[in-house]
């Protein structure tokens, strides 16, 4: 038995192994033989790439009964597997697990936990279990043909190239995970509560960029009022609710347009009683919104799907635009996205590296700073400089701005969000998501 331990990838013999890992995240990959995987602490994964036939894993049991050599191997603190390029079964635990199958029809399954699921190319089962479960597919949300029913959902790949993820089934899974985004199916998400609060107050779906932003706040721990306060104050609303002056035509207002009926006494009184011992309007417009009658009511929003973009995703693409005067392609963009979301590049480095690549020396040129403003105009906005915009930028460049600074400028500005916005952030649902190459 050979006896292998350290941090990071650490790799059996083809005898039977005793392998453990350190404090990190560890990957163990034992090979042929009954081995025992032992990740220790970190998130560790026990992998199997190789493996000639598929493999039965379960972390739960904390046993991978076929290693696809026809061994078994035992596992201990492994919070994650990858599967082979053959038909995998993988089982989770109570825990948050990642499960990911590479090739063949594999069947995945998460158990209860948080967990990331993913089957990659193949005809994959996929069931989340109990738990909030991701599903994680490779390309953007339009590469896919996607149909939900109650019980599930089918999803094809409609890629040819080797990156396609085929088509898979799934049960018990409440997010999809896209390259530009992620498709909302739990209730109690930002997505869902931002979605409901705007038909309760306007009566209408949230444009794309209002979702995005006010998921994000809510998700960085802003309360669902201070969307509220700024509903009660626009003017849609009072065009919606009318002039209401006391805080009992208030409620009557809220039972009539948020639940669709009469507000029983009961139910009246506690609300007028609430609002005049001084609870806010807005607090009380977020109540009703997210009472279990509206949840119920407005339950087939959120079982077709909440579309929520990436706004990292949809920056890199503009920049792409920008720099390069192209789609993106999704296996580049995912690694800048990434990079970003995960807090290792920010979006005018991003803008540097790819100013500085031959692709877009190949584009540009070699510019003075006025020729450089001058092309940015072109390639970005499709028109010629206005002078005084010409002046102001190329004053900019000469003023020590970097080329990596005034590239993000013009990607961001409203005028190419605008331009760009049929490819990147349609309002359209059926072209939600970002075109890529």
């Amino acid at each position: 038995m050979a006896i292998i331990s350290g941090n990071g990838a650490l790799f059996g013999t083809d005898a039977a192994d005793q392998i453990t890992g350190g404090d990190g995240n560890d990957t163990l990959t034992g090979g042929a033989g009954a081995d025992v995987l032992n990740g220790g602490s970190g998130v560790d994964f026990a992998e199997y790439p190789n493996s000639p036939s598929g493999i039965e894993a379960s972390i739960a049991a904390g046993v991978v009964g076929n290693d696809g050599t026809g061994s078994s191997d035992t596992l201990i603190s492994i919070e994650g597997i990858v599967g082979s390029l053959n038909n995998d079964r993988l089982v989770g635990s109570a825990l948050p697990d990642v499960l990911i199958g590479l090739g063949g029809a594999d069947t995945i399954d998460g158990a209860a936990g948080d967990d990331l699921l993913r089957g990659s190319s193949g005809a994959d089962q996929i069931a989340g279990g109990d738990g909030i479960d991701t599903a994680f597919y490779s390309g953007g949300l339009r590469s896919y043909a996607l149909a939900v029913t109650g019980a599930g959902f089918t999803i094809t790949d409609n890629r040819s190239a080797g990156d396609a993820d085929g088509t898979d089934a799934g049960v018990g899974v409440e997010i999809l995970s896209f390259a530009d985004g992620r498709l909302v199916f739990d209730a109690n998400d930002p997505a869902a509560r931002v979605v409901r609060l705007y038909e309760a107050a306007l009566d209408r779906a949230p444009d794309q960029a209002g979702l995005n932003a006010w998921i994000g706040a809510v998700q960085g721990g802003q309360p669902l009022s201070g969307l509220a306060s700024g509903f009660l104050a626009s003017d849609e609303f009072r065009a919606r609710f009318g002039a209401i002056g006391d805080n009992g035509a208030y409620v009557d207002r809220l039972y009539q347009n948020v639940l669709g009926r009469a507000g029983d006494a009961a139910g009246r009184e506690s609300w007028l009683g609430a609002l005049n011992a001084g609870t806010s309007r807005a607090d009380v417009l977020v109540a009703f919104s997210e009472s279990a009658e509206n949840k119920a009511g407005t339950a087939a929003l959120v079982q077709n799907g909440i579309w929520d973009r990436s706004e990292a995703a949809a920056e890199v693409a503009r920049l792409y635009d920008t720099v390069f005067g192209r789609l993106p392609d999704a296996p580049g963009l995912g690694v800048w996205k990434t990079a970003i979301e995960a807090g290792q590049a920010s979006l005018v480095q991003v803008a540097d590296a790819f100013t500085a690549s031959a692709e877009f020396r190949g584009q540009y040129g070699v510019l003075n700073n006025r020729d450089f403003a001058e092309a940015l105009y072109v390639n970005t906005l499709d028109r010629a400089a206005d002078q005084a915009g010409l002046e102001y930028w190329t004053g900019a460049l000469n003023s020590g701005l970097s080329r990596a600074e005034v590239v993000l400028a013009f990607s961001e500005s409203r005028e190419h969000v605008a331009l760009t916005a049929a490819n990147i952030q349609s309002e359209n649902p059926g072209q939600y998501g970002i075109l890529f190459a």
